[in-house]
């Protein structure tokens, strides 16, 4: 299984809110230091078996860890697709990072599978 990146903004919020420190986080979890400020950086991604420690630790707190992750790709032909942006002329309509994520509420999208 793939891994996926985590907004390292947010995940900061939530270490700050919720540990004393980076040190005292990545200790929780059972990573390293370093590892974390990978992962703050957003220089790698979380591997499945770091995901499932990260997710311990955030229902423990009351959050879900996906709320926290950058949605996976769209994959249309064979592509990975980051986001699709609707333009009208020079003006952004709407940017959806995933079926599920649209930038505006106005827009409906609908995915239908062959």
């Amino acid at each position: 299984m793939k891994g996926r990146k985590i907004d390292g903004e947010m995940l900061q919020e939530f270490i700050n809110n919720h540990f004393k420190s980076n040190l005292d986080f990545s200790e929780s979890v059972g990573i390293s230091y370093s590892h974390l400020y990978y992962i703050l950086k957003e220089w790698v991604e979380i591997s499945y078996k770091t995901m499932e420690k990260f997710e311990k630790i955030f229902s423990e707190c009351g959050e879900n860890i996906n709320s926290f992750m950058y949605p996976e790709p769209l994959i249309m032909n064979g592509l990975e697709i980051k986001q699709i942006d609707v333009f009208k002329e020079d003006n952004l309509l709407c940017s959806i990072t995933s079926k599920d994520i649209i930038l505006r509420d106005d827009i409906k999208v609908e995915c239908r599978p062959y």
